[in-house]
C-alpha cells in the first residue's frame, strides 16, 4: 500500500506540474470566440503562469495550442530575470518564451545580459539560446586598484549563444571575440563561467593584453576579482612580449614556444612565462634580424619585472646561443650546453649566461665562444626567429 500511495503521489505531482493553467490577469479589450479557441487581446495585456508573468499591448491567444502570440511588445518576467523584445510567443505546454526583434535576456541582478535578434528561453531548465548578432555582457564594478585592468564590463560576440543560468555558463559559437579592459580574445568557440570568472577557448584562440600576445589550439583564462591572473595554452603554444628600450626606443621581443605554455599576470602586466615540452625562447628586435639569442630545452621559465624580462631558466638538455656586442660592434657568439642554463637580462636583452649540470649523455656542461667582431654591426640581440 505504501508503494502504491507513493506512486500515486508522484503521479499526481507530475500531473499537477504539467497542468498549471495559463491565467489572463488583465486586458483592456477582448474579442473572438471561445468556442473557436482563439482570443484577441488589446491594451495592458498580462498573463501569469506559475511564478512567471508576461505583458504585451496586443496578443492572440490560441487556447487549443496553449500559445500566446504577442505583437505589441513582449516582456517576460520570472524569478531568475526578464526577457524583452519587440514581439514574442509563449508556449505553455513546453514552457518556452520565444522573443523576436531586439531581444534581451537579463538576470535578476541585471549583471548578465544576453541580446540578439532572437532568443528562446526554457523556464523549466533556465536554458536560453540566442542568434542573430548575439552578444553577452557581464557587468562588474570598476576597481580602484591601479594594477587591475580598467574594466566594468566583459563583452562576448559570437554567431550563437547557449546560456545555462543554473550552471552560470555561456557557450559562444562561431567567430567569437571577447573584450574586457585591455584583454582581447578571438577564437572559434568558448565557454564563459561567470561565477568562477574563467574562460575555456578552442579553435585557434588568440589572447592579447597590452604588450603580450598568446596563442595555441586550446586556451584557459582565469580572472580573479577583475584582474587577469593566468592563461594556459595547449598544443602549438606561443607567448610573445614586446618592450621598448629605455632611451633608444628600440623594441625588444621575447618569444616563448612549447607544447604547453602558461602565462601569469598581475592585472595589466605579465609576470612570467613557462613552457614545457620542446620549449624554446627567442629574443630579438625588428631592427636587426641577422642575430637572435635562443634558448632550448624541455622546460623554460621566463620572469618579468615591470613588463620587462628579468631572468630565465632552461632545464632538460638545455642549449643557448647568445650574441655579445660591445656598443655598436659584434664581439662574438656564445653557445652553451648543460642540464640547466640560467639567463640574466638587461634592458630586455640577454646580459649573461650561467651553465650548470651535465648535458645529455652525461658530458660535462660546456660553453664555447666564437669571436666574430664585425665593424658596424648593431648591438641588438634581435634576429628573425629561425625555425
Amino acid at each position: 500500500m505504501r508503494r502504491i500511495a507513493a506512486a500515486l503521489a508522484l503521479c499526481c505531482g507530475w500531473l499537477f506540474a504539467q497542468t498549471q493553467p495559463l491565467l489572463l490577469q488583465n486586458a483592456a479589450q477582448m474579442s473572438g470566440m471561445r468556442s473557436q479557441g482563439e482570443l484577441v487581446l488589446r491594451g495592458a495585456v498580462k498573463f501569469r503562469h506559475d511564478s512567471s508573468t508576461f505583458t504585451t499591448e496586443l496578443a492572440r491567444w490560441n487556447q487549443n495550442l496553449d500559445q500566446v502570440n504577442c505583437t505589441g511588445g513582449f516582456r517576460f518576467v520570472d524569478p531568475g530575470g526578464s526577457l524583452s523584445a519587440e514581439s514574442g510567443v509563449y508556449d505553455r505546454r513546453n514552457e518556452k518564451a520565444m522573443a523576436q526583434g531586439a531581444a534581451q535576456l537579463r538576470d535578476s541582478a541585471d549583471l548578465i545580459r544576453l541580446s540578439g535578434d532572437r532568443i528562446v528561453y526554457d523556464r523549466r531548465t533556465s536554458f536560453a539560446t540566442a542568434e542573430g548578432h548575439p552578444r553577452l555582457v557581464a557587468i562588474e564594478a570598476d576597481s580602484s586598484d591601479p594594477k587591475a585592468l580598467r574594466w566594468d564590463t566583459l563583452t562576448i560576440d559570437a554567431r550563437r549563444f547557449e546560456v545555462d543560468r543554473n550552471s552560470k555558463t555561456a557557450r559562444a559559437l562561431g567567430r567569437v571575440t571577447v573584450l574586457r579592459g585591455a584583454l582581447r580574445v578571438s577564437c572559434d568557440s568558448g565557454v564563459y563561467r561567470w561565477e568562477e570568472e574563467t574562460m575555456e577557448l578552442s579553435g585557434s584562440p588568440r589572447a592579447g593584453v597590452n604588450d603580450v600576445e598568446i596563442s595555441g589550439e586550446r586556451m584557459w583564462i582565469d580572472l580573479e576579482k577583475r584582474k587577469l591572473r593566468h592563461i594556459r595554452v595547449e598544443r602549438s603554444a606561443t607567448g610573445q612580449q614586446r618592450a621598448e628600450e629605455r632611451g633608444t626606443g628600440k623594441v625588444q621581443y621575447s618569444r616563448v614556444d612549447g607544447d604547453t605554455l602558461e602565462a601569469w599576470f598581475d592585472g595589466m602586466r605579465v609576470t612570467g612565462f613557462e613552457a614545457r615540452g620542446a620549449a624554446t625562447g627567442r629574443f630579438f628586435t625588428d631592427e636587426n634580424r641577422e642575430y637572435v639569442n635562443r634558448a632550448d630545452g624541455e622546460f623554460l621559465r621566463l620572469d618579468f619585472r615591470a613588463g620587462r624580462p628579468r631572468r630565465g631558466k632552461v632545464t632538460g638538455n638545455a642549449k643557448t646561443v647568445y650574441y655579445h656586442f660591445d656598443e655598436e660592434r659584434l664581439e662574438g657568439r656564445n653557445e652553451a650546453i648543460g642540464d640547466t642554463v640560467l639567463l640574466g637580462f638587461s634592458e630586455s636583452r640577454i646580459d649573461n649566461v650561467q651553465i650548470r649540470g651535465k648535458s645529455a649523455g652525461g658530458a660535462p656542461a660546456s660553453g664555447i665562444y666564437y669571436g666574430e667582431r664585425k665593424p658596424g654591426a648593431k648591438p641588438d640581440s634581435a634576429a628573425k626567429a629561425r625555425e
